[in-house]
């Protein structure tokens, strides 16, 4: 019997040793668990700040699009008015040189130069008519 007694003591003593080896285990295991979890929270908690700024990302490049399209749109229409304002500008001065060369106002800068060399309108004007009533400047001999 004291071999069985030996063999139940050496067993006893087997059987602590793994049950304090299963204790340690388990304490691990708990321990791995716990921080599985906190790094399951932590890696949540990133996943949500992710998407939220994912989201507030999309949003202001909405807006920046809206702001970029906005512009552009107001740069055309500035460009198309001053491209009228431009042909406006042009038609006016078109119409003053129209205005300021009528068939008038060039018979009097041309009487104003031929006045300049000394010739009167009328001899001018007979010569370009061809009016034989123009005068002449021949001196007669009778007087």
């Amino acid at each position: 019997m004291p071999e069985l007694n030996d063999r139940v003591k050496e067993n006893t003593q087997k059987l602590n040793i793994i049950e304090t080896d299963l204790n340690n285990m388990k304490v691990d295991v708990g321990k791995l668990t716990v921080a599985l979890e906190h790094e399951s929270k932590a890696q949540t908690e990133r996943y949500n700040s992710i998407n939220t700024q994912s989201i507030e990302l999309k949003d202001l490049m909405k807006e920046r699009m809206r702001q970029d399209e906005e512009r552009e749109r107001e740069h055309r229409e500035y460009r198309e008015k001053r491209e009228m304002s431009e042909r406006e500008a042009q038609l006016n001065r078109q119409k003053w040189v129209q205005s300021v060369f009528t068939p008038q106002t060039v018979v009097i800068i041309l009487a104003m130069i031929l006045s300049l060399f000394g010739l009167k309108f009328a001899d001018f004007s007979g010569a370009v008519v061809g009016d034989a009533t123009a005068p002449n400047n021949q001196v007669s001999e009778n007087p």
